[in-house]
C-alpha cells in the first residue's frame, strides 16, 4: 500500500512542477500590458494512470498518455502551442536509441493559417496512422502493440503544410526522424491523406513515412533485440512503410481496420514488415462499452516465427459527459516460442475535450 502511496506522491510532484510553470502563461492573459503578446489560454489537460498486471506475476503503477497544454493566439491566422506530458508520447520510432522516460516537453509550436492552408513548425504531433492521426481527445480504446512499442512517429522536430477541404485533407511533413535533436544528419518525410464525413461518420486514412537512419542514432536501438527485426544497429538503413486505416466514429461506437506494409533496407537486402489491427468498441447501452481487439504483427515477413498475435477483451465506463472513463481489458498474445505474457490493464483517464 505504501508503494502505491509513494508512486501516485511522485507523480503529483512532478505534475505540480509543470503546472506552475503553465499556471504563470496563463496569468499573461488577465495583463493588460502583455495584450499586444497575444492572449494565453488552457487548452486541454488528460490525466491516465493505470494498473498493468502481467504474466508471471509481474505489474505496477504506471503514468502514460498524460499532458498539459497551453496555447497563444495573436490573431485567427497566427497560433502556437506548448504541450508538457509524459515523454512516452514522445519516443522515437523502434529504429533509433532508446528515449528519456519521465516528465518533458513534448509539443512547442508555431502555425500560420491561410485560405492555402495551415504551415506549422517546431516540435510537432507526426500524423503516422490512425492513432497518431486522432490522438487528442480519442481515447475509447487502449493504445496498439505498433504504438507501445514504437513502430510508428508520434511526434518530432520540423515543419508541416496542410490543406483541408472538407471532407478530404493531406498533410506533408518534413522531420528529423528521432523525436528530438538530428543526431545523424538525415531527414524523413511523412504524409497523410484522410477522407472523414464531418467530425463523426465513415472515414479512410492513409499515412506513409521514409527516411534513413545511421550508427550515431540506431547504437542503442530495440528493433532487432526485442522486436526481432532484420536490423543491424552499427550500419546506415533506409526504411519506408505505409498505413491505411477504415474507419468509423459515431458517439461512443466505433471501430478500425488498420493495415501496414514496410521496408527495412540495409547492404542493398530488402526485409519486408507488416502489422494489422481491427478494433471495436461496441455501446452496450448507457454509459457502457465493449471493447475488442485483434491485432497482427509481423517484423520480418520472411520468418514465421516474427509472428505475434494479440486478442484484447474489455469494458469502458465512461461519465455521461464522455470527460473521464475507466477501462479494464485482458490480452492475451500467441507468439513462436510461447510465453507466459499475458497482461491486464486498469486504466483511468481524465480529459477535457470530449470524444
Amino acid at each position: 500500500m505504501w508503494k502505491i502511496f509513494r508512486f501516485f506522491l511522485d507523480t503529483l510532484e512532478d505534475i505540480k512542477k509543470y503546472i506552475s510553470i503553465l499556471f504563470i502563461l496563463g496569468l499573461f492573459q488577465s495583463s493588460y500590458a502583455l495584450e499586444s503578446m497575444g492572449r494565453f489560454r488552457f487548452q486541454e489537460f488528460v490525466l491516465s494512470p493505470s494498473l498493468e498486471i502481467r504474466e508471471p506475476s509481474q505489474g505496477g503503477f504506471e503514468l502514460k498518455s498524460s499532458w498539459i497544454s497551453v496555447q497563444w493566439m495573436k490573431d485567427e491566422n497566427i497560433f502556437g502551442e506548448m504541450r508538457l506530458g509524459t515523454l512516452d508520447n514522445l519516443q522515437a520510432p523502434v529504429w533509433f536509441n532508446t528515449s528519456a522516460s519521465g516528465l518533458g516537453l513534448l509539443e512547442a509550436w508555431v502555425e500560420a493559417r491561410s485560405r492555402y492552408g495551415r504551415l506549422r513548425a517546431g516540435r510537432l504531433p507526426i500524423a503516422d496512422g490512425f492513432e497518431s492521426s486522432f490522438e487528442n481527445g480519442f481515447w475509447l480504446m487502449p493504445s496498439s502493440q505498433v504504438r507501445r512499442n514504437h513502430w510508428l512517429f508520434q511526434r518530432d522536430d520540423g515543419v508541416s503544410y496542410q490543406a483541408e477541404t472538407k471532407p478530404w485533407l493531406t498533410e506533408i511533413a518534413v522531420h528529423n526522424g528521432e523525436s528530438g535533436s538530428n543526431a545523424d544528419g538525415k531527414m524523413w518525410v511523412s504524409g497523410r491523406f484522410q477522407y472523414l464525413e464531418g467530425a463523426t461518420g465513415n472515414g479512410v486514412l492513409l499515412t506513409a513515412s521514409e527516411g534513413a537512419t545511421s550508427a550515431v542514432s540506431t547504437s542503442t536501438s530495440l528493433a532487432k533485440s526485442r522486436d526481432l527485426f532484420v536490423f543491424d544497429p552499427a550500419k546506415p538503413a533506409k526504411i519506408r512503410y505505409a498505413n491505411l486505416s477504415l474507419f468509423h466514429l459515431l458517439q461512443r461506437n466505433y471501430w478500425n481496420i488498420e493495415v501496414g506494409r514496410g521496408d527495412l533496407i540495409q547492404d542493398e537486402d530488402r526485409h519486408p514488415f507488416a502489422w494489422a489491427r481491427l478494433d471495436l468498441s461496441a455501446n452496450l447501452g448507457g454509459d457502457v462499452n465493449l471493447l475488442t481487439r485483434y491485432e497482427h504483427t509481423q517484423s520480418d515477413l520472411k520468418d514465421s516465427v516474427t509472428i505475434q498475435k494479440i486478442y484484447g477483451l474489455g469494458f469502458l465506463l465512461s461519465s455521461r459527459d464522455q470527460l473521464s472513463s475507466v477501462s479494464l481489458m485482458g490480452f492475451h498474445k500467441e507468439e513462436n516460442p510461447q510465453s507466459n505474457n499475458d497482461e491486464v490493464l486498469l486504466t483511468f483517464r481524465l480529459n477535457s475535450t470530449s470524444l
